[in-house]
C-alpha cells in the first residue's frame, strides 16, 4: 500500500471514529424551506439527501464550493467530514477555496473581514465535539502546510480554528 492511500485510510477512519456514519439527513433535512427557492438548493438535495458522508463523491464537494450557506445545521454538521476529506484528497491548489469557505467564521467581504465574525457559523462550529473540533484543526493545518500557495488554508482561519478548538 503507498503512503498516500495508507494516510488516506488514516484519516477516514479518524473522522469516522470523531463523525459517526449514523443518522443520516434525509432529503428533507438538507436545505431549510427559507432556501428552497435557491437553483442550487435541488442539487444539495439530490447530492447529500439519505447518503452518509463518506459516500460522498469528491466532484459534488467541489460543486457545492459556495453552497454549503445552503444547508441547514444538522445537514452542514453532518456532511462536514466529507468536506474534510475531498479537501484532503484534492490535488495541490483544489479545494483551499472551499475550505477556506467552509470553515471560516469571519463574515464574507465585510472590511476588515478578519475582525468581524459571522455569528451563525460559529453557532455551528460551538455544536462540534472536542474531538471533531480537533479533526477540523488537524485537516486544516495539514491544509495550510503543504502544496502550493494556491492551496493552502488562510492563516487567520486556521489561528481562529486552533484558539476554538483549545477553549
Amino acid at each position: 500500500m503507498n503512503s498516500k492511500r495508507a494516510l488516506t485510510e488514516g484519516l477516514l477512519s479518524r473522522l469516522k471514529s470523531a463523525f459517526p456514519l449514523k443518522s443520516i439527513p434525509l432529503s428533507s433535512e438538507i436545505v431549510p424551506a427559507s432556501s428552497a427557492d435557491y437553483p442550487d438548493s435541488a442539487n444539495c438535495k439530490e447530492w447529500l439527501g439519505g447518503k452518509a458522508w463518506d459516500s460522498i463523491e469528491h466532484e459534488y464537494i467541489e460543486k457545492m464550493h459556495m453552497d454549503q450557506s445552503l444547508l441547514t445545521d444538522r445537514a452542514y454538521l453532518y456532511y462536514l467530514p466529507a468536506f474534510l476529506k475531498a479537501a484532503y484528497d484534492a490535488p495541490d491548489g483544489r479545494n483551499a477555496g472551499n475550505l477556506n469557505n467552509q470553515f471560516d467564521p469571519y463574515k464574507f467581504g465585510e472590511p476588515p473581514s478578519d475582525k468581524v465574525i459571522d455569528k451563525n457559523m460559529v453557532s455551528r462550529f460551538k455544536k462540534l465535539s472536542p474531538l471533531q473540533r480537533k479533526e477540523v484543526v488537524a485537516i486544516l493545518t495539514w491544509k495550510s502546510k503543504s502544496g502550493s500557495p494556491a492551496g493552502k488554508v488562510h492563516d487567520r482561519v486556521l489561528d481562529w480554528w486552533e484558539k476554538f478548538a483549545n477553549e
